[in-house]
């Protein structure tokens, strides 16, 4: 029997599993982390760390940490102490993209930190330009930049770890096992549990994050084209270069502003209800473009498991926020140990399926993926505060066709992290779900009868478990 533990840290990724054993209990952490500019941000994970401690009675077998993104690491940093007074962890798995002195993990993490590093100069001398006096959406665009990056400039430029860097380096105070595709990993105490590592892929696929056109992967065909990283957005140097030789950067030839004509000019739009006509800042927005392609490529490093209960065959599928490539290498695995088995065989097998990336377009794969989940008992579990996404971010989360879907194949057995469902006395029965089985699922379902911390008087479990038999 598995009991998985959802904690409901809002937008954000936290899930403790409980394996029974004869001897004691083994758990399993994957991730501890929420969105910056979460409700009740530290409050939230103080209380998730003080809950964990409680119930691993101060001991975590293994802590999974999937990738670098503060809605799955915050955690190890703003409750470390916590962490620290309370649990003693026995070892840690990160992906191999995380091992000092890989020279492909190296590389890929020195581009990508490379990358935001500069997105988040040219962002900061952007918002202190009073010069070109740039729109309001446009300004709001650069600011949610690093938002996406989880990339702390501040703390760079002064020479110390940002969140994710900080929440690495105490995890890596523990023993560490690097993870790779195509291996199998095991806990001690449970000789029935197998653990096949699915992705990040060694190749070309890790860069792949969304899908095509031409051969649409996902619930959504809105997939962009992909920009180089050597085509970097402007970045100035904080040089004693005049201001006019700084706005000669603007990617607009001199003859086509009108502080070219005579810097004392006005503008030619100042009636704020003439901005829509403006171009002159309009490549702001690729900035955000940019930020979201490096978040995707940062998900797509995602430490990807498929958990196997051998006695029963069923099979847990945790991907973190692994994004099409990731998906789509997993065809690609072979396990020494068991030459016959397929991801396809995995898949069909799936009884359980936390559905990445808060349920966004691009992080669920369609017919190598969701569409293979066959078996009549599956369960899916969305780690999203919807309201928080959709109408404070205005991100799609959980994408509408994919939820869709999610709700046909599991028949009407999704649990979300910020509904009570379907535990609230009188939720009708899924029409696709017999009464005995609708009863099943609510008796699997155990929520918390400890709160959430809030500023915002909302009232939601700290915790949502299912059990798995």
């Amino acid at each position: 029997m598995v009991t998985i533990r959802m904690y409901n840290v809002g937008l954000g990724d936290c899930f403790l599993l409980k394996f029974e054993a004869p001897d004691r209990p083994r758990f399993l952490l994957i991730d501890c982390g929420l969105f910056r500019g979460s409700d009740a941000e530290r409050d939230t994970l103080k209380a998730v760390v003080s809950s964990i401690a409680e119930t691993t009675d101060g001991f975590i077998d293994v802590v999974v940490a999937t990738h670098e993104h503060q809605d799955h690491l915050s955690g190890f940093t703003y409750a470390q102490e916590v962490f620290k007074a309370s649990i003693k962890i026995g070892q840690v798995w990160l992906a191999w993209t995380e091992k000092p002195g890989d020279p492909m993990a190296e590389k890929l993490k020195g581009t990508m930190r490379s990358f935001a590093a500069q997105l988040d100069q040219t962002v900061a001398q952007l918002k202190t330009d009073t010069r070109r006096q740039f729109s309001a959406d446009a300004l709001s665009a650069v600011e949610s930049v690093m938002e996406f990056t989880g990339f702390d400039g501040m703390l760079a430029a002064a020479g110390q770890p940002g969140v994710n860097q900080q929440a690495l380096q105490y995890l890596k105070t523990f023993p560490v096992d690097y993870k790779e595709p195509g291996t199998v990993a095991a806990m001690d105490g449970l000789p029935n549990v197998r653990f096949y590592i699915l992705g990040p892929p060694r190749s070309d696929l890790i860069l792949k994050s969304d899908p095509t056109k031409a051969n649409p992967e996902v619930y959504s065909f809105a997939g962009n084209d992909r920009t180089n990283y050597s085509l970097m957005v402007p970045a100035w140097d904080n040089d004693d270069s005049s201001e006019r030789e700084r706005l000669d950067s603007v990617p607009f030839d001199a003859s086509y502003r009108t502080d070219a004509i005579d810097p004392h000019l006005e503008p030619i739009y100042t009636n704020p209800t003439d901005d829509y006509r403006r171009i002159d800042d309009d490549w702001l927005h690729a900035l955000g473009n940019l930020a979201l392609q490096l978040d995707s490529d940062t998900n797509n490093t995602s430490l990807a498991i498929a958990i196997e209960l051998v006695d029963s065959g069923k099979v847990l599928l945790f991907p973190g926020d692994a994004q099409v490539g990731n998906w789509l290498s997993w065809d690609k695995c072979t396990w020494t140990d068991f030459p016959t088995l397929t991801m396809h065989e995995l898949l069909t097998r799936t009884v359980f399926y936390k559905v990445g990336h808060h349920g966004s377009h691009n992080a669920t794969l369609k017919e190598l993926g969701l569409e293979r989940m066959t078996s009549p008992h599956l369960v899916a579990m969305i780690p999203v505060d919807a309201d928080f996404a959709q109408n404070t971010k205005h991100w799609k989360m959980p994408f509408g066709s994919l939820y869709t879907r999610l709700q046909a194949k599991t028949r009407g057995r999704i649990i979300q992290a910020d509904s009570p469902f379907p535990k609230v006395p009188g939720t009708p029965r899924p029409p696709a779900l017999t009464t005995a089985e609708w009863k099943a699922f609510q008796k699997a379902v155990v929520q918390s009868p400890d709160r959430r911390p809030t500023t915002k008087g909302i009232d939601r479990p700290l915790w949502t478990e299912f059990v798995v038999r």
